[in-house]
């Protein structure tokens, strides 16, 4: 028999309120169709892929001509990091929807490397066999470094390494990752004695109070936008009707953005 006061069971009734009301939210504020689009994006993109392989005939799985042939672990990375991406986006609404919005920028974070990494895989082919050998795994960290898979040279990642800063500066453990969360108050109790109360709020969202909500949610479209047009990239399907898609989403989001600005977002300096 569950003890409906238990912190647990407490938490998810919270979590299930919080889905309803946040839910009304975005799609009042036009922001559940680019949601649901992006998740749309990353489950047709492996279509989009088979097309492009079945026009230039390709055979994605081997590397090299006669003898010579092997297996080609890069294209089978870059589907793992495009695999990961999606399922690291739906963690992040899944967060969001239950008023978890600051654990959001983990689960970004991880989407935008997966990009980037699958971008430079590329690129660099080999890069999937140190990936795949235990005993290469330092030079396969060495040359996956946020400014080699996320150059700030190239205008297709350039605003994705920004994005990368912010959620790697909210995520880790620091004040920006914890000042959303935290109440505290001293009270003076009398001569040379203060009294010193603070409480760790589980869920960062109000639903009466959205602005940081509305903010987290444009700004994860937003960046999931980016990472489908670097997916597109990586995957020789900027002349396939799946980037037509992807580019209707990204305005999309720029009309919503506009719309809701102005948005700010949590930018502080690590403490």
């Amino acid at each position: 028999m569950q003890d409906p006061n238990h912190p647990i069971w407490k938490t998810l009734a919270v979590d299930e309120q919080n889905r309803f009301e946040l839910w009304k939210l975005l799609h009042a504020n036009g922001l559940l169709a680019p949601m649901e689009t992006v998740s749309s994006l990353f489950d047709s993109m492996q279509e989009g892929i088979q097309r492009v392989l079945r026009e230039k005939g390709a055979d994605p799985f081997v590397r090299g001509t006669g003898p010579e042939q092997e297996m080609a672990w890069d294209f089978l990375l870059e589907v793992y990091m495009a695999q990961s991406a999606a399922a690291q986006f739906l963690h992040a609404v899944g967060h969001l929807l239950r008023g978890h919005s600051l654990e959001i920028f983990g689960h970004a974070r991880t989407m935008i490397e997966n990009a980037g990494v699958a971008y430079l895989v590329a690129k660099e082919p080999d890069l999937a066999d140190a990936y795949l050998d235990n005993t290469r795994r330092q030079e396969y960290k060495r040359r996956t470094g946020s400014d080699r898979i996320l150059p700030k040279e190239d205008p297709l990642t350039a605003g994705l390494n920004e994005q990368f800063a912010i959620a790697s500066r909210t995520f880790h453990s620091n004040f920006v990752a914890i000042s959303g969360r935290v109440q505290a108050q001293f009270t003076d109790s009398g001569p040379d004695k203060f009294v010193f109360q603070n409480r760790m709020k589980f869920h960062d969202i109000d639903p009466h109070k959205p602005h940081l909500f509305l903010a987290h949610s444009c700004w994860l479209v937003a960046t999931a936008a980016k990472v489908l047009r670097l997916f597109a990239r990586t995957f020789g399907l900027e002349s396939d009707p799946w980037s037509g898609e992807v580019l209707l989403l990204e305005g999309q989001v720029s009309a919503v953005y506009s719309r809701l600005r102005p948005l700010v977002f949590v930018e502080v300096d690590d403490a």
